[in-house]
């Protein structure tokens, strides 16, 4: 599985009085079992769902919920704030950059979780 599959395999929109949003997607495992949790554009409306998310070509991604230190990251080192909520992310990490960290973990486990419960669905 490449990287641009597993976005097109994970997204799925929810809709909210009137308007759609992107669900989040479930974290990514590595053979090795590094694991991380990649987003795109979270937090942002979309107007249709065929037109938005099919085949769309990503430049940056969110990171989050790294389990382990990645040096290709630390560039991309973000502190949310929220209140007294903070949590690291690596924001508008590029796309290439992702594919790196997968490849250097030896690529996508295989025991990946069942992706037709996220499969370009809309809930």
């Amino acid at each position: 599985m490449t990287l641009k599959e597993w976005i097109n395999d994970t997204t799925s929109v929810f809709g909210l009085e009137g308007l759609e949003f992107q669900k989040g997607r479930p974290e990514i495992v590595c053979q090795d079992e590094f694991r991380l949790t990649v987003q795109t554009e979270g937090g942002t409306v979309y107007s249709t769902y065929e037109d938005t998310y099919k085949g769309r070509e990503y430049k940056t991604l969110d990171v989050s919920e790294v389990s382990a230190d990645e040096e290709l990251l630390k560039p991309y080192e973000h502190i949310f704030k929220d209140g007294d909520y903070e949590e690291l992310v690596y924001a508008y990490v590029p796309f290439e950059v992702v594919e790196k960290i997968i490849e250097k973990h030896g690529g996508f486990s295989k025991k990946i979780i069942n992706l037709d419960q996220y499969r370009n669905k809309r809930f």
